[in-house]
């Protein structure tokens, strides 16, 4: 069984989070870090329910944004701003920026570690998710 490392800090009020997820160019997850996506899928999850309702597809617009150093924070902030409403991130691989993530926003980073690696289906990043929906601390 997968044991989640980090706590979600904050679900919203209306009992729905927003996640977003990352992929490449062709659909499938990302295999760089999620900051490296092309997109991302952003959902809402009910909490009750565990209904999925796509909301939109976001173009990553700080995918070529050239870093001074890796993990810089200028990148940080590009991608808080385009994810800015949205609750969690769920990839398969994240950068140094996961400490600030963790440490200066709301927002809970979701490594998968199931099927979704192997297929690299958004679908299967979904099913993972929610099947850990109970394991994640309030």
């Amino acid at each position: 069984m997968i044991i989640l490392t980090y706590i979600m800090k904050d679900f919203t009020s209306d009992g729905k989070i927003k996640v977003a997820i990352g992929i490449d160019s062709s659909g499938l997850l990302c295999t760089d870090h999620f900051g490296e996506s092309a997109y991302y899928l952003i959902y809402e999850i009910s909490l009750d329910d565990r209904k999925i309702k796509f909301l939109e597809k976001r173009e990553n617009v700080s995918k070529d944004f050239m870093e001074n150093v890796h993990g810089d924070p200028k990148k940080f902030a590009l991608i808080i701003n385009i994810l800015h409403d949205v609750d969690v991130f769920i990839g398969l691989r994240y950068g140094p920026n996961i400490k600030l993530i963790l440490n200066k926003t709301n927002k809970f980073p979701f490594i998968l570690r199931g099927r979704a690696r192997k297929t690299r289906s958004v679908e299967d990043a979904l099913d993972e998710f929610i099947s850990h929906i109970n394991e994640i601390n309030r």
